[in-house]
């Protein structure tokens, strides 16, 4: 796995959360939404929907678990790879790949934010990686 690929999962597992995120706030309004009554009805059937209730109840439950897993994994990936990148001799090379990586922050931005040209923070960052590589994925390295 190349040093981009690696990094960029912090990025890939926050997108994943946040998404998790908006689909159990919609999992909870069905949840605790009872919906109108049709008082007009002479039958009264109360099985169906405490069926249905419950199960919207347990996929809210489950897609809760999931996301707390989630969010476990992210937790020990972001801290494992601020690590690896801390193991980096240059400092300028630490300071480009932890507002890529852990900041998610485009290369327009890190450039005016440490005082560099676009194109000099874009070279910067391909000898970063290039050095990263180097220094942490020499080992086989485990994703999460």
């Amino acid at each position: 796995m190349k040093a981009k690929e690696y990094l960029k999962q912090v990025e890939l597992l926050d997108v994943k959360i946040r998404q998790k995120k908006i689909e159990l706030a919609g999992l909870r309004e069905d949840a605790t939404c009872t919906g109108a009554f049709d008082y007009s009805a002479e039958k009264v059937q109360t099985s169906t929907k405490a069926d249905s209730m419950s199960n919207k109840v347990a996929k809210y439950v489950d897609l809760e678990n999931e996301i707390h897993e989630d969010i476990e994994r992210f937790t020990e990936l972001k801290h494992k790879v601020i690590g690896q990148i801390h193991m980096l001799d240059d400092i300028t090379y630490m300071k480009i790949l932890f507002k890529k990586y852990i900041e998610f922050k485009t290369l327009k931005t890190i450039a005016k934010e440490i005082g560099y040209s676009y194109d000099r923070t874009r070279h910067a960052h391909g000898y970063a990686l290039l050095e990263f590589e180097r220094a942490c994925l020499n080992e086989k390295v485990d994703t999460l």
